[in-house]
């Protein structure tokens, strides 16, 4: 399922293209759904847009061989999430050179996907 339509791609591979000089490293944490049927006490916990974010991020990704995409899996990478301060998913972590505290929590889309694109362009 594709989330940006052929425009969107084509406008943010051409401002990767023309701005961005450093490779960027995207970390997102996420949750793979389960295969098992959930009660629905527990419903609560199951990651709502972590589907989204995946393939959102996925697409961006691609738009650039600058730019590195990395998954962590919240409840089995607990370690990496607590190194980066993650208490909720999805997130998505903005990497450059360092760690320049560059967040994203939910799916970076409508407004947000600008915001994504232009901090990515900034590290």
């Amino acid at each position: 399922m594709e989330i940006l339509n052929k425009e969107v791609v084509e406008a943010t591979r051409k401002k990767f293209d023309e701005e961005m000089k450093e490779k960027v490293t995207l970390l997102l944490f996420t949750q793979e759904p389960s295969r098992l049927i959930v009660p629905d006490h527990l419903k609560g916990q199951e990651c709502v847009f972590c589907k989204e974010a995946r393939e959102l991020l996925k697409e961006v990704s691609a738009l650039s061989d600058k730019i590195e995409l990395v998954i962590y899996d919240f409840s089995g990478d607990k370690e990496k999430a607590a190194e980066y301060g993650i208490d909720k998913i999805p997130a998505t972590i903005i990497l450059g050179q360092k760690d320049y505290g560059l967040r994203f929590f939910g799916v970076p889309s409508g407004y947000e996907y600008t915001s994504l694109i232009e901090a990515i362009l900034d590290v």
